[in-house]
């Protein structure tokens, strides 16, 4: 996809960065952004790649800017189409939220409605989204409903010259694949001297002993995946103090979206079954065909809609089965599908 070459970026990166301290003691003109089709700050683009998820970051930076250099960050490792929403000027919407498979969401300013957005940030994690926040949303706080899924609590900001990678608890976790290296630059801006979620698990620690990383699994009606990364996202080359952007930072907060949003291929948990279970069309409008080219016995099909009730149940006792669903209104379900000792939810859209 066309981009801005990473000088000029950088150049009007740092003029702009220069300006205001990380954690949003300036005033500063904010950018608004709507989320009327699939764009990036690079160009339009109307096809996203197969093998590509979208991502929105749903933030509230000091400066608006910022949320293009962690676009860039992440887009780079290519495994993620992102687009930038700043909650400074505007709330998103449930239905545009949809429209992604994970946000990424982090405070400096306070959101324009925190309490609107925490809302609708809950509605999207418990009808199936994955979310990945970030300092310093631990304690300029995204309220609401959201309050309930917070992962790092009652902690304050910390600033520590060149913090690096401290204990790794989970040295086989997904999210650490290619991170050989972080530094959080001269300033290492991070949420420290809280507590960790319960049931929430520390994947690796900051040299200082905070948390770097941490994840939740089975979270809401659809067993969602939602992640902490204990850092502020923009780079040295927003601000020459903001993390190292020669580290690999941006692998780390690629491979932490990554992991929230694919709970089923990067799972090694025996409760999910096998991924040969598709389902087509989606969108549909009348009918839903479910294809299971795998041993796997399904029992029962459900179908849930985004607030977790249950509008539709089927036995389900063929390879393929075709599943009417033309007396459902227009929205996004969930088709729970139920085996021995199995199970898997799979997102689908009626029109």
């Amino acid at each position: 996809m066309k981009k801005i070459t990473t000088p000029l970026l950088t150049t009007l990166l740092l003029l702009i960065g220069s300006q205001s301290f990380a954690q949003g003691s300036g005033s500063t003109t904010q950018i608004s952004d709507t989320l009327t089709s699939y764009q990036n700050h690079y160009g339009n683009q109307n096809l996203r790649s197969s093998s590509s998820s979208t991502v929105l970051i749903a933030a509230s930076p000091a400066h608006a800017v910022w949320l293009f250099d962690i676009e860039e960050k992440i887009e780079t490792i290519g495994k993620h189409d992102v687009v930038t929403f700043n909650t400074t000027s505007a709330t998103p919407t449930l239905e545009e939220l949809q429209a992604y498979d994970a946000v990424f969401t982090f405070t400096d300013n306070e959101p324009l409605d925190p309490v609107a957005f925490g809302n609708v940030l809950a509605q999207y994690l418990e009808s199936g989204g994955s979310v990945v926040d970030a300092t310093f949303a631990a304690n300029i706080p995204i309220t609401g409903n959201w309050s309930h899924y917070e992962l790092y609590i009652q902690c304050g900001q910390a600033s520590d010259s060149f913090l690096g990678l401290g204990t790794i608890h989970q040295p086989d976790s997904y999210i650490l694949t290619e991170v050989f290296t972080i530094d959080g630059g001269m300033a290492s801006f991070h949420n420290a001297e809280g507590y960790v979620a319960s049931g929430a698990t520390v994947v690796a620690e900051w040299t200082d002993g905070s948390p770097l990383v941490i994840t939740k699994e089975n979270i809401g009606p659809m067993d969602a995946r939602r992640a902490f990364i204990n850092l502020y996202p923009p780079s040295s080359d927003s601000r020459a103090d903001f993390w190292e952007s020669s580290s690999d930072v941006a692998q780390l907060m690629s491979n932490t979206l990554e992991w929230a949003i694919n709970a089923e291929t990067l799972s090694t948990s025996a409760a999910q079954l096998d991924t040969g279970i598709t389902i087509y069309p989606n969108p549909a409008q009348s009918s839903l065909t479910v294809s299971n080219s795998t041993n796997t016995t399904i029992l029962n099909v459900e179908i849930i809609n985004i607030v977790g009730s249950v509008v539709k149940s089927f036995d389900f006792t063929n390879a393929i089965t075709s599943l009417n669903i033309s007396d459902l209104q227009t929205g996004v379900y969930f088709l729970k599908l139920t085996g021995d000792r199995t199970s898997q939810s799979l997102r689908f859209i009626k029109n």
